[in-house]
């Protein structure tokens, strides 16, 4: 029965049977070959049995299959002893059963970090009883592996799996003294040991010193390493952990991510010169590590939809809780109607509006947009409804209530936070209106013919919270029978579509100009203007419209 079998590079040795018509050679768990290096792809090459004779294919790989040192390009028949090498891994192809390594064939491999160290890679065979155990070692390395992915497969809580993989990986590695997890929580931030086990009685998590020039090589090269003697490891030979615990072995590998990066490292290391870690340990510990760096990944997945579901549970009630600062009816006065329109480009927004009821049948229409967007611009939103009504109701006059608001807004110090605002008061016996604007945009106003025009933009005064002290003018028109007021926040003016161009003041100009009919069929006009304008855009800013106006 044809063979292949590993005689250089990692699993040195390890043997395939190819007993199938058809063997995948390649990276995944499911491939018949499986050779564990990151180098080599998932499925990188066959070899395939047709009339009588094996034959090599390359399934378009990233770095290639090479046989007897030329690189594949199509199907090519095997003979007795080719070598195939395929990245830093070489294998021969044995037609009938052989074994290069106990026949007396001395292979030894390249070290995984290349300096000038010299690490032991090479197991020797003397006798059947060193077999016996050698085998009896990698059953037992076999079933912590298995034991170790079935803790990790599915778990969502690594910080109380990992020591368990530690406990695993201690009886897998009869000669490891020290074993420890390393993981970082944020790119960019330092490690910190989340899990540690130790066969020294007088060494703890809190007392555990930890090698910097293998936790630099290893993120570094983002390689497992492994010594089998770090006493003449050029690499190591400066690390004063490594010499105050007489470290003489050690075997170091990262966790990625799916995207490469360097979730956290594992490492096992052992002071018994007489059995050092061998390229076999080194491959279980890469193992378990690919296997660790999935469960990390998934757990903290996990946590983040979590914190998701929670924040987005959080916003929905903070978006109830904002539309109960909003008014839920419009005002009901005779000849007059009213239109309002408000949707946060979030799910809580800055930009807010009010109608408050005053003394002698008067009302008070209220426009305002906070700096920013989100919560923080939501929680200040619902502040100034709070003020408004109450300096409207305390001060004689809409200018001295603006004023007043002013005030208060910058003794509480709302670092570089401001609120332009419009604020209408309507007298509907005198069908007068008073206007104050505290740096916002003019309202527009359309006379009886149609015409629009801007008002009160001559007494147009700063934001809220810009200056403290400033004392705000205002402004009386008229309202004739037709006539119409609109204020609205820069959601609707800077409104953009797909060729990223503004809808415009201009534009809302000409709709209002356009639209006719009462406050509501304005209104109503305006919004789909703009949604038609936009179109499938998501919206950049919130949107607040009010408009009222006087019947014929």
């Amino acid at each position: 029965m044809a063979t292949l079998q590993i005689v250089d590079g990692p699993g040195t040795g390890q043997q395939f049977r190819l007993s199938q018509a058809e063997a995948i050679i390649g990276r995944l768990p499911e491939c018949d070959v499986v050779l564990p290096s990151r180098a080599v792809s998932r499925r990188h090459a066959r070899i395939f049995f047709n009339q009588g004779n094996f034959y090599l294919e390359d399934l378009q790989s990233r770095n290639g299959t090479f046989l007897n040192g030329k690189r594949v390009e199509q199907a090519h028949l095997l003979k007795d002893r080719d070598v195939i090498d395929i990245c830093d891994i070489s294998l021969s192809f044995l037609e009938a059963d052989q074994d290069l390594v106990s026949s007396g064939t001395s292979v030894t491999g390249s070290t995984l970090v290349e300096d000038n160290s010299q690490v032991l890679r090479r197991l020797e065979v003397h006798s059947s009883e060193l077999q016996l155990r050698v085998k009896v070692r990698t059953e037992d390395k076999l079933r912590a592996l298995i034991d170790i992915t079935e803790q990790l497969a599915g778990t969502l809580n690594v910080e109380e799996i990992l020591p368990r993989v530690l406990e695993s990986l201690f009886k897998a590695f009869l000669q490891a003294d020290r074993a420890f997890v390393l993981l970082r929580d944020r790119p960019g931030e330092p490690m910190s040991v989340r899990a540690f086990r130790s066969r020294r009685r007088d060494e703890d998590i809190s007392t555990l010193r930890i090698s910097q020039t293998i936790l630099r090589e290893v993120e570094t090269t983002k390689e497992a390493l492994l010594s089998a003697d770090t006493a003449s490891d050029q690499r190591l030979q400066m690390s004063e952990s490594i010499a105050d615990f007489q470290i003489r072995s050690v075997m170091s590998a990262p966790l990625l991510s799916r995207e490469g990066e360097v979730l956290g490292v594992i490492q096992l290391d052992t002071s018994d010169q007489r059995r050092p870690f061998e390229e076999a340990d080194l491959e279980v510990l890469v193992t378990v590590a690919q296997e660790a760096a999935i469960a990390v990944e998934n757990a903290r997945m996990h946590l983040r939809l979590l914190q998701q579901t929670r924040l987005e549970r959080d916003l929905a009630l903070a978006r109830e809780v904002q539309q109960g600062f909003l008014p839920k009816d419009r005002p009901r006065l005779p000849r007059y109607e009213f239109f309002d329109y408000y949707v946060p480009a979030l799910a809580v927004g800055g930009d807010f509006f009010d109608y408050v009821a005053l003394p002698e049948g008067k009302v008070a229409v209220a426009l305002g947009d906070v700096s920013g967007k989100g919560v923080p611009a939501a929680m200040l939103m619902a502040k100034m409804c709070s003020d408004l009504r109450y300096f409207l109701a305390s001060s004689p006059t809409p200018g001295e209530a603006l004023s007043q608001m002013a005030a208060e807004f910058s003794r509480h110090g709302w670092d570089d936070r401001f609120v332009t605002m419009v604020l209408f008061v309507l007298d509907p016996q005198q069908h007068q209106v008073t206007l104050v604007n505290a740096g916002h945009m003019p309202p527009l106003l359309r006379r009886s013919n149609g015409e629009v025009e801007e008002v009160a933009d001559q007494i147009a005064g700063v934001p809220v919270g810009v200056l403290p002290d400033f004392e705000y003018e205002q402004a009386t028109i008229s309202l004739a029978p037709g006539e119409l007021l609109m204020a609205f926040t820069d959601g609707f003016s800077e409104a953009r579509n797909a060729k990223d161009e503004l809808f415009g003041l201009e534009q809302i100009a000409l709709v209002l100009r356009q639209a006719g009919g009462n406050a509501d069929q304005t209104g109503q006009q305006i919004v789909q203007e703009v949604e038609k304008f936009v179109g499938d855009q998501a919206q950049a800013d919130d949107m607040c419209l009010v408009c009222f106006g006087r019947t014929e």
